[in-house]
């Protein structure tokens, strides 16, 4: 089969032994598969924890969103079945950016006919982020996704939009149009103004990249403005952590489930930025880590 490998910092396509369920696994035959700020973090080993979490996982095939049917079920598989269509969060194993991606049965999630294959594998790890975010957010908060233009960002606008709040997104200029389309009641061009100095009356900061230390944000933003980091430099991911600041994600099924329900009721709509063949792979993925991609890269595969 064919998969993008990681060699060294960078992925190339090569052809593989396709892998085979074992006991309590199933093999799906993969139709997309969405790419993550993760998967660039692993193959360019930057920042350093991304290195790390490539070196103790054992990943050499990114990718950990996937959509697909399912192509054989190991010993002592129960509720999935070859011929299902579904959908599943394999960030414990990865492998997805493959025609053929093996993963324990219960990271599955049966895909309803309606949402196609490209769809669903925008939706993951994107909307486990946004849905630990902003799934208690008080109606009417006031909040600010910055980095509100890729992957996560127009699922967490739509879901504060969904709860009546006021919303400013903030990214580059190239993402404008989609945080618009998601929702946004004020869109902010990072290269132009920092958000920081705009005085904003906030509730909630969703942080999905930092570049701000504790100190410069806790003098910036209002009294009892809750701030949450996702993503951003080692440094700041400690520095944060020590202030209780990180977002935790429980990435899984129950969590995926949740996703393709919003998407069936009308609550979410996925906004796909490119749709790319795996072929290309190595060259969307570098756009993506340089923020050239609006909304979210997917990968179709087979």
């Amino acid at each position: 089969m064919q998969a993008l490998e990681m060699v060294g910092r960078t992925v190339r396509l090569v052809e593989r032994d396709a892998p085979v369920p074992g006991r309590g696994e199933v093999a799906v035959r993969v139709k997309a598969c969405g790419a993550n700020a993760s998967d660039w973090e692993f193959i360019t080993g930057r920042p350093l924890y991304g290195r790390i979490a490539r070196v103790m996982m054992r990943v050499r095939v990114p990718g950990s969103d996937v959509a697909g049917v399912v192509e054989a079920v190991g010993e002592g598989v129960r509720g999935v079945a070859v011929g299902d269509r579904v959908v599943g969060d394999v960030f414990e194993s990865f492998g997805g950016f493959a025609e053929v991606c093996v993963a324990k049965a219960e990271r599955w999630v049966k895909l309803p006919d309606e949402i196609g294959f490209v769809e669903a594998a925008a939706l993951p790890q994107s909307a486990a982020i946004a849905l630990t975010a902003f799934d208690d957010l008080a109606p009417g908060a006031k909040v600010l996704v910055n980095g509100g233009g890729g992957g996560s960002g127009p699922f967490a606008i739509q879901l504060a939009k969904a709860r009546g709040g006021e919303v400013w997104a903030v990214d580059n200029a190239l993402k404008q149009d989609v945080m618009r389309e998601a929702g946004a009641d004020h869109v902010v061009d990072y290269t132009g103004t920092d958000f920081t100095t705009l005085d904003l009356p906030l509730d909630y900061v969703l942080d999905l990249w930092s570049t701000r230390s504790p100190r410069t944000l806790k003098r910036c933003l209002p009294k009892g403005c809750l701030y949450r980091m996702v993503g951003g430099s080692t440094g700041l991911i400690i520095r944060h952590g020590l202030r209780g600041q990180i977002l935790m994600v429980k990435q899984g099924p129950a969590l995926t489930a949740r996703a393709v329900a919003l998407v069936q009721d009308g609550t979410w709509a996925p906004h796909i930025g490119e749709v790319v063949p795996l072929v290309r792979g190595p060259e969307a993925l570098a756009r993506m880590g340089a923020g050239q991609i609006p909304g979210k890269l997917v990968f179709t595969v087979s």
